[in-house]
């Protein structure tokens, strides 16, 4: 009894990084609806004044750094991720396979 021991490789699967783009798009949005926010804040402040009026604007505007880096964050990671998933699911995608066959003579007819 003989066997041959190959590797079967699937098609690739497909890259993900086009669907990412939809994340990244939502990211973004939130990082421009955010600076409007902003923005629309210290219109309405400008003619205020006081302390509590300050260290309001001041403590909005670290929140906003501090969402704007991590949305960022989330956006640089978008791509990566995408790459990550796509290269665990190819190398996933083969399959070892062993075929295991007799060999039978046949004699020449007389």
């Amino acid at each position: 009894m003989g066997q041959i021991n190959r590797t079967y490789r699937f098609r690739p699967y497909e890259d993900l990084k086009n669907k990412s783009a939809l994340f990244k798009h939502q990211f973004e949005e939130m990082g421009r609806l955010g600076y409007e926010m902003v923005m629309s804040i210290e219109k309405e402040l400008a003619s205020s004044s006081g302390r509590i009026v300050d260290e309001s604007f001041k403590a909005l505007l670290q929140n906003h750094r501090e969402n704007e880096s991590i949305i960022n964050g989330y956006i640089s990671q978008m791509d990566l991720v995408a790459d990550r998933y796509s290269q665990n699911i190819n190398d996933m995608k083969e399959q070892s396979i062993t075929i295991y066959y007799e060999e039978v003579e046949i004699s020449a007819p007389k």
